[in-house]
């Protein structure tokens, strides 16, 4: 059950997102069970449109929300603070099932589900604001870790990420997009105890804290990436 304090945002933010542009990759399952071929065809595609995509979200949350998303703190805040206000209204099912439809691109992003769209495009904002905010950072494909082989089962395997951090941490900012949205579901529903304020900010500030450390193989005491300045 929906909070009354939020049925009229959600019911703005599912009428504006009627007819938002595909998110339409030439291989739509689970990039983790594609082809390096398939994979390096999305990933090519995820990079010749997100710029395209990142401008008309810009533009998107100005014209309907009259929210100024800026790549500086000012501009994150804002659009974290929108996920926790509008974005549950992009989704109308639990967040278990609005991630398995990201993660497979299945059903079609339109009609009921084009709120997925969104979903990617607050996960663009997400990498270019970091990419911003720490230029050594940059896109790439994820594939996992040697010393995690869960890793290669993940649901990030082989999407779009951040690389360039120490130690060969990598970010997700498209999977903090999705979060952001399934988070502002939680908090509108009702008895969900999980959900939290400001998670996109929250991820920011932790992978702008461990792009700061060097290479190599001391051991780290990582501290509270909360404490961060966007």
């Amino acid at each position: 059950m929906i909070r009354p304090r939020y049925w009229i945002k959600h019911f703005i933010a599912r009428r504006a997102s009627r007819g938002y542009p595909l998110y339409d990759v030439p291989h739509k399952q689970s990039e983790r069970t594609m082809t390096e071929a398939e994979a390096q065809e999305n990933f090519h595609y995820f990079m010749s449109v997100r710029l395209h995509r990142l401008a008309y979200f810009l533009e998107w949350l100005r014209e309907n929300f009259a929210v100024n998303a800026t790549l500086n703190g000012e501009g994150l805040t804002a659009v974290s603070n929108w996920a926790d206000e509008y974005g549950g209204g992009l989704i109308q099912y639990e967040g278990h099932v609005a991630l398995e439809i990201w993660a497979n691109y299945r059903p079609i992003w339109d009609a009921a589900y084009a709120g997925l769209n969104v979903m990617i495009d607050i996960g663009i904002f997400q990498g270019e604001y970091l990419m911003v905010k720490r230029p050594k950072l940059h896109w790439e494909i994820y594939r996992g870790q040697e010393v995690e082989p869960a890793t290669y089962g993940s649901i990030q395997f082989m999407k779009p990420c951040l690389g360039g951090f120490p130690r060969f941490w990598n970010g997700f900012p498209l999977r903090a997009g999705a979060g952001a949205i399934i988070n502002g579901r939680g908090l509108a529903t009702v008895g969900d105890h999980m959900a939290r304020n400001g998670s996109l900010v929250l991820d920011a500030k932790q992978n702008l804290h461990l792009s700061n450390f060097l290479d190599g193989n001391d051991p780290l005491v990582v501290g509270d990436y909360r404490n961060e300045q966007l």
